[in-house]
């Protein structure tokens, strides 16, 4: 079983196997990325072949790669061509124009030109789909007056010209790596449109690709927030979607050489873990277990909580608060693996041990401070509000009071930010936990 890194080409959100990071829009920056030696002598070059002064370049938003000018092995010789995205400088509107050129006898020529589907590239990205060795060229397109959604093309560098494989509309796009050297790289396409889809893209002749899968979503989507991925015999795609009622979803996706399903549906009907695992918070599938494999997150109110509140001392705040459960996929089964509070806003989750499952635990948020309280709870509940641990956070620069720290401990640091633990000695022994155990049981989050 392999973590895969599934490359997300649209909406910068680059979630890549569960690891977050960032995208920036090129072309908004006061100043360009400044050109290599080499970038700058073939735009040069490209200026005198296309007999103008002045050249803008082209970059695309998101993706791995940034650069306009992208040199890459296209072909079967030894030498790199290079791909050059520019503003066609005969028209007005500003659309795109993609240019091939190759070094013959030490002068960069170019092979050929085509013109881009907008004005804008979304992103750009090179995957062995066609071929083994040689890199195609997928390019998504933004939107434009006559078109609401992005366009994939995917363009082989075939006897000197750019031959277009693929035109497919789409609102996010990701190209899956081959894992080995058996298989080509895939791409899957989503679409959310009233009928919200999935769909497999890989090649259905020599000349030609096109849709080999499709499967239905059941997610009524506004923006897709992140995605996690592994391979074993085929491959899942994990998708972490913001509905438009602002729910969070997931749907799994399981993938072929030629077909795709979605596990959240059974028979053509939504199975009911899918609206098991509708939650209110941003908590997102993530390998909990290290296993290597993505886990989903289902929340249900701690106990204590809801319509028929059976204690009103812990729901004093009347704040919601959650148990997070994970589950594994396993044989396409979810399976429980792991039980945790989490506290999103203080960056720290708690990992139930075994004693603290069957809802014999609760917590309590300080209303005054900075303190999350896990008490022992049970539906005869007698007032005592026994507390087995409390969690403090505090900036580095507050004021600490001195008899209070002398009762909790230090566990973990975080940037400006330390969190301290107390755990009482004359508590439920069936409930009580070490430090040692909290170590174990304390997680900061990413």
């Amino acid at each position: 079983m392999k973590k895969i890194k599934i490359i997300i080409l649209t909406m910068a959100i680059l979630l890549l196997s569960g690891c977050s990071s960032f995208s920036i829009n090129v072309e908004d920056l006061i100043e360009p990325p400044i050109l290599s030696k080499e970038q700058a002598e073939i735009t040069e070059e490209l200026k005198k072949i296309l007999n103008t002064s002045e050249l803008k370049l082209k970059y695309p938003k998101y993706g791995e790669i940034h650069s306009p000018i992208i040199f890459e092995n296209l072909d079967d010789d030894e030498e790199k061509e290079v791909i050059v995205f520019y503003e066609d400088t005969l028209d007005n509107r500003g659309s795109t124009r993609i240019n091939i050129m190759d070094k013959t006898e030490g002068k960069w020529e170019s092979i050929y030109d085509v013109p881009g589907e907008s004005e804008t590239i979304e992103f750009v990205s090179l995957a062995n789909i066609t071929d083994k060795i040689k890199k195609d060229l997928v390019v998504g397109w933004g939107t434009s007056e006559k078109r609401q959604k992005y366009l994939l093309n995917v363009y082989s560098y075939r006897d000197y010209t750019l031959k277009n494989l693929l035109s497919e509309r789409y609102d996010s796009a990701m190209v899956i790596p081959s894992t080995d050297n058996k298989t080509m790289s895939q791409i899957v396409l989503l679409n959310y449109t009233s009928k919200t889809t999935a769909k497999l893209i890989t090649p259905v002749s020599k000349n030609r690709l096109g849709v080999v899968g499709m499967a239905k979503l059941n997610s009524d989507v506004q923006s897709l927030l992140n995605i996690t991925s592994y391979s074993d015999n085929g491959g899942y795609i994990f998708l972490d979607f913001k509905q438009k009622d602002g729910t969070v979803s997931t749907e799994v996706l399981k993938y072929t050489e030629n077909d795709i399903v979605n596990l959240m549906s059974e028979d053509g009907k939504v199975n009911n873990f899918f609206y098991e695992a509708i939650r209110k918070e941003e908590i997102f599938c993530q390998d909990v277990n290290n296993d290597g494999m993505p886990d989903i997150p289902v929340q249900r109110l701690l106990p204590g909580y809801g319509e028929n509140d059976i204690d009103e001392e812990v729901t004093e705040e009347k704040e919601e608060l959650y148990l997070t459960e994970f589950y594994s996929i396993n044989k396409d089964e979810a399976v429980k693996v792991q039980t945790s509070v989490i506290n999103l806003s203080q960056g720290y989750k708690i990992i139930f041990p075994d004693k603290w499952q069957k809802d014999k635990v609760s917590v309590k948020k300080q209303p005054d401070r900075e303190e999350f309280d896990f008490v022992k709870y049970n539906e005869n509940y007698d007032g005592s509000k026994e507390v087995l641990l409390k969690i403090h956070l505090y900036a580095k620069d507050d004021y600490k009071d001195v008899f209070e720290l002398q009762q909790f401990k230090l566990i973990a640091e975080k940037g400006n930010f330390e969190y301290y633990a107390y755990i009482p000695n004359n508590v439920d022994a069936e409930l009580k936990i070490t430090f040692d155990e909290l170590e174990k049981m304390f997680k900061l989050l990413k």
